[in-house]
């Protein structure tokens, strides 16, 4: 019975082991934060003839299957954003004011083309900071081209204590299974070999 329990636990360290390796598998609070830092664009009122749009791409398995769209305003930082799984990035569109804006469930199939009717940024710099951060962006309009330049990124007040929550785990787990597996191992060798009696 004893040596089953000790199995079991050897099973489970592995199974905690390979959640930290993989960022799929284990405990969620061992997967890589993959969540968007607060964004905000300062100067978009230089362009009052166009309507902004941030275009992100946020979900489970490959994040590109999974766009959002969000309306962006000058100097209003973007702290929500939908979706949870994996950061495929982000993108500023630009549409002329007024116009609908077109639709976004095919945009992954050309996002090495130049759009139709509207502006689209290069991927932003900046979107896999993690949360805990706000990125701020300038942006130019010329020749029809939109062009998004990041400024210094921001730390959030107060976010530093949710960061050491969040990285606390990620340090106090290794040194547990090492403890752990450690305690083990010493257990398995003095069952296999015994000490052996003083003659």
């Amino acid at each position: 019975m004893r040596l089953s329990r000790m199995h079991a636990m050897v099973v489970l360290a592995l199974l905690v082991s390979a959640g930290m390796v993989r960022g799929d598998v284990g405990p969620s609070f061992l997967k890589p934060d993959e969540s968007f830092p607060a964004m905000r664009f300062d100067n978009l009122a230089d362009y009052p003839d166009f309507d902004f749009y941030l275009l992100y791409f946020h979900g489970p398995g490959n994040p590109f299957a999974s766009p959002h769209v969000t309306r962006v305003q000058s100097g209003e930082a973007i702290h929500h954003f939908e979706g949870s799984g994996r950061n495929g990035g982000a993108y500023l569109l630009a549409v002329p004011r007024g116009k609908p804006l077109p639709p976004m469930d095919r945009e992954t199939e050309t996002l090495d083309k130049k759009p139709t009717g509207y502006l689209r940024s290069a991927r932003l710099d900046g979107t896999f900071a993690g949360s805990g951060y706000l990125i701020p962006y300038r942006i130019k309009i010329a020749e029809d081209n939109l062009e998004v330049a990041m400024q210094p990124s921001e730390w959030q007040p107060g976010a530093w204590s949710l960061s050491w929550l969040k990285a606390l785990p990620c340090v106090l787990v290794p040194i547990v299974f090492c403890v752990v597996l450690g305690w083990l191992g010493a257990r398995v060798a003095r069952r296999l070999f015994p000490a052996k009696p003083a003659t």
